[in-house]
């Protein structure tokens, strides 16, 4: 049997998808920039964090810095999101109305649902149909929404749009779905308003982000360009117990996740003074057993270390298990360079028709 025979057809049948669903997207878009195809828009202001590649590029915690600005401004902020891998489907679901949470994480999916704890005020709702999903934000009061994951979702109107892209991998290999990491043609950029480069510090080579700087503003010539960095503003037990950042320092850490990045989260606890002995990786989104939990105590047992470290996305799923070892919780925020404060000071609360 000539196997490379048949991967080379397989390799010119997924060319041929990859070229469909390229050309399928760049039509899509066209069509809604030319009002052929309807955006439904919301008596309030909608901003949209996205991404063209696919996998983690830290559009929550950018989700979750705006909604925050928002918040601190005295305006009932949402967010609208699809609930990956939760079950609400087509929904929409009220995760949280600003005052309680209103369903469980597998309805909502661990990040929803992170968004719901981390940020007291906030609505959440969860569900494919974004546009449905707005209107119930609307009816429960919001003055504004935040779109996450929303740039491929063109139904709904939007005042802003914002990209981010991975420092890590900002491309992927540059080829469209199903035959690469890209949603759509890289040329969509160009109708973003900002692009913010994400995970910036796991760079030590501030010489790398200066080409990705230059790469973004050929495709986005328009757009304001950020640059943000994680840093760490608190560590808690897994029952929400304060520890403190310095209980990093000189630690010996097993550190655990299931992200889309987790090297980002590695370079974050070391650079906060930790010692990272192991490195226990899941799938991004993961649900745990109590089998997972006993692996992991026995490894941190077995070396001797100071403690579990998790992130606060994977800590939303870890609270019904039982952990014999110590479990911290790191949470940690965006530095955001310039400030993103000043290009959301634009958006308009104008009354709207």
């Amino acid at each position: 049997m000539d196997l490379s025979r048949y991967k080379n057809q397989l390799f010119r049948i997924g060319a041929m998808f990859s070229f469909a669903y390229g050309w399928t997207m760049k039509m899509r878009r066209a069509l809604y920039n030319n009002n052929l195809l309807r955006r439904y828009r919301l008596p309030v202001p909608v901003i949209s964090v996205g991404n063209i590649t696919m996998g983690g590029t830290g559009k929550t915690p950018v989700v979750m810095e705006i909604a925050d600005f928002f918040i601190k401004k005295g305006k009932k902020t949402a967010v609208v999101s699809r609930g990956y891998k939760g079950k609400a489907g087509k929904g929409p679901v009220l995760v949280s109305d600003g005052r309680e949470i209103l369903t469980e994480v597998k309805i909502s999916g661990d990040e929803a649902m992170m968004m719901a704890e981390k940020l007291p005020g906030l609505v959440v709702v969860v569900g494919s149909d974004r546009r449905a999903g707005g209107m119930l934000a609307v009816q429960n009061g919001v003055e504004i929404i935040v779109l996450d994951d929303g740039f491929q979702h063109m139904k709904l109107d939007r005042d802003m749009d914002i990209l981010c892209f991975s420092a890590i991998d900002p491309f992927g290999n540059i080829k469209v779905f199903p035959g690469g990491d890209l949603r759509e043609p890289l040329e969509a950029a160009s109708k973003a308003d900002a692009v913010i480069i994400t995970m910036a510090d796991v760079f030590a080579d501030s010489s790398e982000i200066l080409r990705l700087q230059k790469t973004l503003k050929k495709l986005a010539p328009d757009a304001d360009m950020l640059i943000s960095k994680t840093v760490v503003a608190g560590v808690t037990s897994l029952d929400g117990q304060f520890v403190g950042v310095n209980q990093l320092h000189q630690k010996k850490m097993v550190a655990f996740c299931g992200i889309g990045h987790p090297e980002a989260f590695v370079k974050t606890l070391s650079s906060s003074g930790g010692f990272v002995i192991e490195q226990v990786l899941f799938a991004d989104h993961y649900c745990y057993t109590q089998d997972d939990v006993f692996e992991l105590c026995k490894i941190a047992q077995k070396i001797q270390a100071d403690a579990l470290v998790t992130t606060e996305k994977d800590a939303i799923k870890l609270h019904d298990f039982n952990f014999t070892y110590p479990v911290w919780v790191v949470k940690t925020k965006l530095a955001i360079e310039p400030s993103l404060q000043n290009l959301l000071k634009a958006v308009s609360f104008d009354v709207r028709v």
